[in-house]
């Protein structure tokens, strides 16, 4: 991934994947939280009816008529009531002994004096099959004789866990979308960014191997990027000028070197030669001069006191 277009896409999609994952988030455990309060309320409220028109109003030999008999507003809520001990003696999923035994946190805190609440419980139900459940009990206790019992009502969390698992199934849906919309408007957008980059670097490029002097750029917008497209423009043109400039200058020296009357030769500091008037070459009766420095000099026994040695300058 060198290509800063693919970069700036990555990033992008990057960010969008962590705000939909953190939000998506967010929205589940907060859907959660909302169905497990309002199933507490429910069990709350179920509790409290069995205590007030079952074990408050009724004798123990009563229990299971006038429990089969309350009836809750919400859908699956089974109701219990146990004695002090933590023994099922009436429930309103069997009609008569035996009655289903449970072992619940919820239970215990209930023997000790305090309502409690507990999710995620897994148990089986009255067909055997293993569910996961949240539960509530209280402490209760009867007016005739003073004895205590416990309420215990319980909520299975099936149908909410597929209600929080259509709802993950459709957020996963909503990312995918977004990602894959992410990912056209971040192409779009990485485009616009390294559209012109990309013909700076053409540009420049072409500039370094000695063309596209008479290039110019068009400006797409007024940025940063629109500004340095401009600075280039106005640097390919002033190129331009100090080119012709130098391309003038070189015509009138050589001009001047081939219309002499006296000989030039001119070596690099390496050596190589450099120019060679027509003058220089009419009066060593050469048509083409092709020698180096070092050559010069031996062919034509040249005493060093005759020349100066400029050295690295």
């Amino acid at each position: 991934m060198r290509s800063i277009k693919w970069k700036l896409i990555a990033m992008y999609l990057g960010l969008v994947l962590i705000v939909m994952i953190v939000s998506g988030t967010y929205i589940l455990l907060s859907l959660r939280n909302i169905e497990i309060d309002k199933s507490r309320a429910q069990l709350e409220s179920y509790a409290e009816k069995i205590n007030e028109q079952v074990v408050e109003s009724v004798g123990e030999e009563n229990f299971q008529t006038e429990l089969m008999k309350t009836v809750t507003n919400a859908v699956g809520i089974q109701g219990n009531i146990l004695d002090a001990n933590g023994d099922t003696i009436a429930s309103t999923t069997e009609l008569k002994a035996p009655y289903p035994t449970y072992t619940d946190q919820a239970i215990i805190a209930a023997m000790n004096g305090m309502t409690s609440f507990s999710s995620g419980k897994r148990s089986t139900d009255s067909l055997g099959l293993l569910k996961e459940w949240m539960s509530y009990a209280m402490p209760a206790q009867a007016d005739e004789d003073g004895r205590s019992y416990i309420v215990y009502t319980r909520l299975d969390a099936g149908d909410m866990q597929d209600s929080l698992n259509q709802t993950t199934q459709t957020i996963v849906a909503a990312v995918a979308i977004a990602l894959f919309l992410a990912a056209i408007m971040g192409y779009v957008f990485a485009q616009t960014l390294t559209g012109p980059i990309l013909a700076l670097t053409k540009g420049a490029k072409s500039l370094a191997e000695g063309g596209g002097l008479n290039q110019s750029l068009k400006v797409r917008s007024s940025d940063e990027i629109g500004q340095l497209t401009s600075s280039f423009n106005y640097m390919a043109s002033e190129l331009t000028k100090n080119m012709s400039e130098i391309s003038r200058e070189k015509n009138r020296l050589e001009i001047l070197l081939h219309n002499m009357s006296d000989g030039v030769f001119s070596f690099s500091k390496d050596g190589d030669l450099m120019i060679a008037n027509a003058a220089a070459a009419e009066m060593l009766g050469v048509e083409e001069m092709t020698m180096d420095f070092s050559q010069f000099i031996r062919a034509y026994d040249i005493n060093s006191s005759v020349y100066l040695d400029m050295g690295n300058e």
